[in-house]
């Protein structure tokens, strides 16, 4: 037969083992994507509170935005962040005079925050409440398990289980996941 040989060209192999680790790559991707909508299950009521715990707390303005300081942390259900400083900022609700809610928190240095069995850091991090969304930045970095993402901007979806990772023009998004055992 004209064309085949016991040995492939060394492109031809290079080529197919590129194929399956992509493929490889994606299909562990799909998975972890089930896996965490599984996980999803337990989402936070929208009224359940926001706690926050520091060293210190202070009124920085009329709105009554506060800053803590020193060993910060904030949760709400099974999200958690902890920090150096976290500012939180509010709202009016509208029609209701003298009523405020949680607009963002941002929290700065040191970062770390956890939900289920994810962990992330970075340098900063604004949590939109309203959107149930986080924005890390600084070295931004997701751990799920082993298994490593790595980027310059990542953005949660707390109530969608999903995330996107984003980088600069100098840095590449890289990640590393390890096969099941």
């Amino acid at each position: 037969m004209q064309g085949l040989s016991s040995q492939a060209p060394a492109a031809d192999s290079q080529g197919r083992y590129i194929f399956w680790s992509g493929f490889l790559f994606v299909l562990c991707l799909m998975l972890t994507a089930y896996v965490g909508m599984a996980r999803a299950a337990r989402k936070p009521s929208p009224r359940e509170p926001v706690r926050i715990q520091s060293d210190r707390m202070e009124t920085i303005d009329k709105k009554g935005n506060v800053v803590f300081k020193g060993h910060v942390r904030a949760s709400r259900g099974d999200l958690v962040i902890h920090s150096d400083v976290l500012k939180v900022y509010y709202r009016q609700v509208p029609g209701r005079e003298g009523k405020r809610l949680i607009d963002r928190l941002v929290a700065e240095g040191n970062v770390k925050i956890t939900k289920d069995e994810r962990m992330a850091t970075g340098k900063k991090a604004v949590y939109n409440k309203p959107e149930e969304k986080i924005i890390l930045t600084g070295n931004a970095q997701v751990w799920d398990g082993r298994n490593r993402i790595r980027g310059d901007k990542i953005v949660f979806f707390v109530n969608e289980d999903r995330s996107i990772v984003e980088s600069s023009g100098s840095h590449k998004v890289e990640a590393v996941v390890y096969p099941e055992d």
